[in-house]
């Protein structure tokens, strides 16, 4: 096993089913050359690496240090070396050094006291390579400093390095930096894992060394250096049915502490994040990307670019097809199963097309529609009963066409027409049973109409319409007026009006249980009220799954998109990086759901909760 930890050891084991535990001693001689003997009069410190550490990395170790100066005292006698650590060296403004062990790659982490006086030491002649979610990521001109880390940590074939906040990551790719930095803003990091919290709990705080080890880091034989060793001959007595190994030393005087700690996968309820995927999406994007279930099992992310062509992007980045149209899209993608068969398809509506396209790009049979006369309103798909049996509504200025999953005109819609122009797409609620089609108008006039599109409820009274969209919530017709007071309908058409507290920039999202609203920075679930940091916010969105509503909003100022439950509950490991949210879906009956969160330009993340 090279260089031992220790001249001897012994631990008493926990074992049970669900996890194992032990606990013991590791003595070194004090002329040994043993590791250990590195940390001895070395004061240790809070482990932190795990903060930065990505869920995808297979594993990482961290060893602590009050001062490096003591560190580097005892590193050069273990050795058998003279260099000379200079007072201005970056190493005496760091706490904890460590590696962390990726796929394909590793990257060194220093944990800074104040990297502010940290990055005053590094050469003047690193130069910046490129700015990744506003964090700089310098290439180095030398690292000869680095070297003081060895053998505990290599520094050969660095080039890179980024400060995230206070700690300082190296490593030999710009692509490692930007996985690290893209999983430290999502919140997706072992820190953050149920299952790695669950085994934190039965370590200490604070240790000499840290060594974590995931089931894959034992099949990588490219990881020789030391610490790490003592993980992968841990491992090989155990199943690969685990999910962390840990093993933490803390040196004493003349001895070590030893905790470690074996959790096996399935043995905590969990609620762990999974990993995600970071895309640039090719071409400039015009609109909101649309994550499309194309079944249970597979999505893809569609979008259209600014010279209307139609993309469609696995969730790996690679263009599965591309289609030319003749002009921008309407509203947004809407996804179907016009067969009934669980292959979904993508309905949309441009200036002078209704298209239906499959999951293959290829036009569904009946498609496309085309007018002579322009479109004036997004697509609205109506599923009266939940059964797929679609009609699917264009608006033309004043005139409503409707129209079945054939493409055939249905004959028994006799909407005679609005005398002034539709201003938004009309829009099917459901209240105790019965069906309602509301239809606004620029004149101030709603429409709510039943499925044949004869007057089922008369409005009593002229609306000052907002842009908001009108909702079904508590057997009431729900939306904002123009002065941003909450407007309720009953089913007699009698309107009322409600002031909502602090209603500057009122904004509105609701379905049958569940009202949202935003003011400010004060978002209210129903009867909670959340206040959120001051910023700039997105109308929140509201998605429902398996009887189960879920609320998002993103602050586009800081860069944080948040998912709450119908209760106001944040969920874990929000907020996260985003600047919006583009769609939810739950993947798996009762299981985990994906989210499609916008990042700057055309990056977009796929979170998986």
């Amino acid at each position: 096993m090279g260089t031992p930890i220790s001249n001897w050891s012994v631990v008493d084991l926990d074992l049970s089913s669900k996890k194992m535990n032990f606990n013991g001693i590791a003595v070194s001689n004090t002329d040994s050359e043993n590791i250990l003997e590195i940390f001895k009069n070395i004061q240790h410190q809070k482990n932190e690496l795990q903060n930065i550490v990505p869920i995808s990395a297979n594993g990482f170790y961290s060893f602590t240090y009050k001062d490096f100066k003591n560190v580097d005292a005892n590193l050069n006698k273990f050795k058998k070396d003279s260099l000379i650590l200079n007072n201005n060296n970056l190493l005496n403004f760091t706490k904890e050094a460590g590696l962390i062990y990726l796929k394909e790659d590793f990257a060194i982490v220093l944990n800074t006291t104040d990297a502010q006086l940290a990055k005053e030491t590094l050469p003047s002649s690193d130069a910046l390579a490129t700015d990744y979610r506003g964090v700089s990521i310098y290439s180095i001109s030398e690292n000869t400093y680095l070297k003081f880390l060895e053998p505990l940590i290599p520094s050969e074939g660095v080039t890179k390095y980024a400060f995230i906040e206070n700690f300082l990551v190296y490593s030999k790719n710009q692509e490692t930096l930007e996985l690290i930095i893209s999983n430290y803003q999502n919140n997706t990091t072992y820190s953050k894992q149920e299952s790695f919290l669950a085994l934190q709990a039965d370590l200490a705080e604070s240790s000499s060394l840290l060594i974590v080890s995931a089931p894959n880091l034992r099949k990588d034989k490219n990881y020789k250096f030391l610490p790490i060793q003592i993980t992968n001959a841990l491992s090989e007595y155990l199943a690969s049915d685990y999910n962390f190994l840990a093993i933490q030393y803390v040196k004493s005087d003349g001895f070590s502490h030893i905790h470690g700690s074996v959790t096996k996968v399935g043995s905590e309820k969990s609620e762990d994040i999974q990993e995600t995927v970071t895309i640039s999406l090719p071409g400039s994007i015009s609109g909101e990307p649309f994550l499309f279930s194309i079944s249970n099992k597979t999505n893809a992310i569609v979008y259209q670019d600014i010279n209307n062509v139609l993309y469609a992007v696995s969730n790996q980045g690679k263009t599965l097809w591309k289609k030319q149209l003749e002009s921008k899209i309407l509203g947004e993608l809407q996804q179907i199963d016009i067969n009934k068969n669980g292959n979904r398809q993508l309905a949309f509506a441009t200036l002078n097309n209704f298209f239906v396209i499959d999951a293959k790009g290829k036009e569904t049979r009946g498609f496309p529609l085309k007018f002579n006369d322009l479109i004036t309103q997004p697509l609205a798909i109506f599923d009266y009963d939940n059964n797929s049996n679609y009609r699917f509504v264009i608006t033309q200025k004043n005139k409503l066409l409707m129209y079945d999953a054939k493409g055939n005109s249905v004959n028994g819609f006799n909407f005679k027409g609005a005398t002034s122009e539709i201003i938004q797409p009309p829009k099917h609620i459901r209240i105790k049973n019965k069906d309602y089609i509301v239809v606004p108008e620029q004149n101030r006039k709603l429409h709510i109409l039943s499925r044949q599109g004869k007057e089922r409820i008369k409005v009593k009274g002229k609306i000052e319409f907002s842009e908001s969209a009108w909702y079904e919530n508590s057997n009431s017709f729900v939306s904002l007026a123009e002065d941003s007071t909450l407007l309720k309908i009953d089913s007699n058409g009698k309107i009322s009006k409600e002031q909502v507290k602090g209603s500057n920039g009122l904004k509105i999202t609701a379905n049958e249980n569940v009202l949202v609203l935003l003011s400010d920075n004060i978002l209210k679930i129903n009867n909670k009220e959340i206040q959120l940091d001051f910023g700039l916010y997105t109308t929140p969105s509201l998605y429902k799954f398996e009887g189960k509503s879920y609320i998002s909003i993103a602050d586009t100022q800081a860069k944080k998109v948040y998912l709450f439950n119908e209760n106001g509950e944040l969920l874990p490991n929000f907020p996260t990086y985003g600047i919006g949210v583009s769609g939810i879906i739950i993947t798996t009956k009762g299981g985990s759901g994906t989210a499609l969160i916008l990042g700057e330009g055309n990056e977009v993340i796929l979170y998986n909760f």
